[in-house]
C-alpha cells in the first residue's frame, strides 16, 4: 500500500511540474506529439514539438532512438490539405531528428539489423492501397523495395522487427460510371478492387512469403504473440476474436460476440483483450482469456478504447483510462492498478514499450471540446 501511494504521489507531483511549465490544458498540443516516461512514473516529458502529426513509436533495439510516423497539412483556399507521411528519426536523449522518405506515404516503421536500418511501408495509389515494403539505411539510402500489392492499413511487425503480417486485398470498391443516354438504366452493382482480404507474412527482406487464411470474411486488427509464434486478429462483421500459428497450422476461434476488440499478444497462456462485448455494459474493458478459447474475464472497469501494451518481460500491462488522460498499469492478473503519467485535458494513445521496459512513450494531444 506504501509502495502505490508514492507511484500515485509521483505521477501527480510529475503532472503538475510539467504543466506548471505550459500554463494550463489549453498549451497542450493540438496534434499528436510524442511524450515518454519512465514505468515507475518518473521522467514525464514530451519529446516532440511543431505541426507534424505523430505516430506511435517504434524503439530502436538500443532505446537511444525512436522511429515515428509524421504527416502534416498545408493549407489551400481554407481548406486543410494532408501531406505524404514520412518516418522521423528522434533521438530521446536530445533532439536530434531526422526525416526518411522513399515516395509515396510513408508508414509503420520497424527497426532492423540491431538499429542500423529501418524498414516501413510506402503506399500509392487510390487509397493509399497500394504497398511497397521498403528497407532504408539510416543515412536515408534505400537498400531494398518490395511491393506487396494491394494491403489494408491492418499491418503487424514481429517483435523482432524481420516479419511483417499484413492483409492482402482491400475493402475498396469501383464504382461504375454512368454512359451517356443511358442514364435510366439499372447500375451495375461495384466490383471490389483485388482480391479477397486474407493474413499474409513475409520477411523485411522481401522473401519467405506465406498465406495464412482462406476466408471471404473481413480480418484485421492484427497482434503478433511475445514469442513470435502466434498471430492474434479479429475476424468478421460479428467480431470474434481468432489465433493462427505463424505456419498456418493451428487456426483456433477464441471468443465471439465482440462489438470493438484489440488483441495484446499472448503471455504464455493468456491473452488480452480490449473490447467491447455484445452482453454488459457496452463500454470498453480489459479481459483475460485463456489462449486456447474459453469465456473472457474482466481485468479492469471502462478504460480507453484502444489496445493495451504488455512490457518485455510480461509484468506488466499498460493501457490508457477511461477518460483518456492518464498512462495506467496492472498486472497480467489485473492486480496493482496504478497511474503512471497523467496529461490533464488530453488525449493519450500509442503505447509503447521501450526495449528495457524501462519507459514508455506515448502520443497525446489536445482534447477536443464537446458540442
Amino acid at each position: 500500500m506504501v509502495a502505490r501511494r508514492q507511484i500515485g504521489f509521483t505521477a501527480a507531483a510529475l503532472s503538475f511540474a510539467f504543466f506548471s511549465g505550459c500554463g494550463s490544458s489549453s498549451d497542450l498540443p493540438e496534434n499528436p506529439q510524442l511524450f515518454v516516461a519512465g514505468r515507475d512514473g518518473s521522467g514525464l516529458r514530451q519529446l516532440t514539438h511543431g505541426d507534424r502529426f505523430h505516430g506511435a513509436a517504434a524503439w530502436s533495439p538500443d532505446g537511444r532512438l525512436i522511429a515515428s510516423r509524421v504527416s502534416s497539412v498545408r493549407h489551400k483556399d481554407g481548406e486543410y490539405i494532408p501531406t505524404p507521411g514520412a518516418i522521423e528519426v528522434i533521438a530521446v536523449g536530445g533532439s536530434r531528428t531526422r526525416l526518411l522518405r522513399a515516395g509515396g506515404s510513408a508508414s509503420s516503421p520497424a527497426w532492423q539489423h540491431e538499429g542500423r536500418r529501418l524498414a516501413f511501408l510506402s503506399r500509392r495509389g487510390p487509397l493509399e492501397a497500394r504497398t511497397t515494403i521498403v528497407v532504408m539505411s539510416l543515412g536515408a539510402r534505400v537498400l531494398k523495395r518490395t511491393p506487396i500489392g494491394l494491403v489494408t492499413p491492418d499491418v503487424a511487425w514481429s517483435p523482432d522487427g524481420g516479419t511483417l503480417a499484413f492483409v492482402r486485398g482491400t475493402g475498396a470498391v469501383r464504382v461504375p460510371t454512368s454512359r451517356p443516354g443511358r442514364s435510366r438504366a439499372r447500375p451495375k452493382a461495384p466490383s471490389r478492387i483485388g482480391p479477397e482480404p486474407d493474413i499474409f507474412l513475409i520477411r523485411s527482406n522481401g522473401g519467405g512469403e506465406r498465406r495464412l487464411t482462406r476466408s471471404a470474411a473481413e480480418e484485421n486488427d492484427l497482434a503478433w504473440s511475445r514469442d513470435q509464434k502466434t498471430i492474434l486478429f479479429v475476424r468478421g462483421r460479428g467480431r470474434s476474436l481468432w489465433r493462427v500459428s505463424r505456419d498456418g497450422a493451428g487456426l483456433r476461434r477464441l471468443a465471439g460476440r465482440l462489438i470493438i476488440a484489440f488483441p495484446a499478444s499472448p503471455s504464455g497462456r493468456r491473452v488480452v483483450l480490449g473490447a467491447v462485448t455484445v452482453r454488459g455494459d457496452r463500454r470498453f474493458h480489459l479481459y483475460s482469456l485463456s489462449a486456447s478459447g474459453g469465456p473472457p474475464r474482466a481485468l479492469t472497469g471502462e478504460v480507453g478504447t484502444q489496445p493495451a501494451a504488455w512490457s518485455p518481460d510480461g509484468g506488466l500491462i499498460a493501457f490508457v483510462n477511461g477518460e483518456g488522460d492518464a498512462v495506467m498499469v496492472m498486472r497480467p492478473d489485473g492486480a496493482d492498478q496504478h497511474t503512471i503519467a497523467r496529461v490533464p485535458g488530453a488525449e493519450i494513445h500509442d503505447l509503447s514499450w521501450s526495449p528495457d521496459g524501462r519507459r514508455l512513450a506515448f502520443t497525446a494531444s489536445r482534447k477536443p471540446r464537446e458540442t
